[in-house]
């Protein structure tokens, strides 16, 4: 059973905006801390690729399961998160873009009964997989507004040469 199309759409292309956003500013001014106490541009999207693992993870528990629950993930307790941070942004969206492409592949064979199967989110409650599909999605959107902010936020300090610039 295919996802909604919208749910299908975002999970397809939305990472894929990454790269626009990140265009121009080098590693260096990436990784530094624009917003005092907040995550740099590069640890925001360390953060998005370190948690896709963790998502399929949390899509096969779903499938082998009856009603697992899951706490909210934070990265600072991921043991792997680190070794995200470490990567340059350029190794973090291919990794993202290999597992993103694993975890459609592994969605789009699954049946309507296993669509329907349910994890529990100890703030949002019991969600079926589309729903944890689109809480995955919306996520990640989130995260993509703040990296846009920053990356916008570097670029008024380190200005493009031409049209970007202005």
């Amino acid at each position: 059973m295919p996802l909604p199309s919208p749910i299908q759409a975002a999970l397809d292309h939305q990472h894929e905006m990454l790269p626009q956003y990140l265009k121009g500013i080098s590693n260096r001014d990436l990784r530094s801390g624009i917003i005092p106490g907040k995550w740099s541009a590069h640890e925001q999207v360390a953060h998005l690729c370190s948690y896709q693992p963790v998502f399929r993870e949390r899509i096969r528990r779903i499938l082998e399961e009856q009603n697992p629950i899951f706490e909210p993930y934070r990265a600072e307790k991921d043991p792997e998160f680190p070794g995200y941070v470490a990567l340059t942004a350029t190794e973090l969206i291919q990794r993202m873009n290999r597992d993103r492409d694993q975890i459609r592949e592994e969605l789009s064979v699954l049946s309507e009964n296993q669509m329907e199967r349910r994890g529990n989110h100890q703030d949002f409650g019991s969600m079926n997989l589309p729903t944890w599909v689109s809480f995955f999605i919306l996520h990640e959107a989130h995260h993509h507004f703040a990296i846009l902010k920053i990356a916008r936020m570097l670029l008024r300090v380190n200005p493009l040469p031409g049209p970007e610039a202005q």
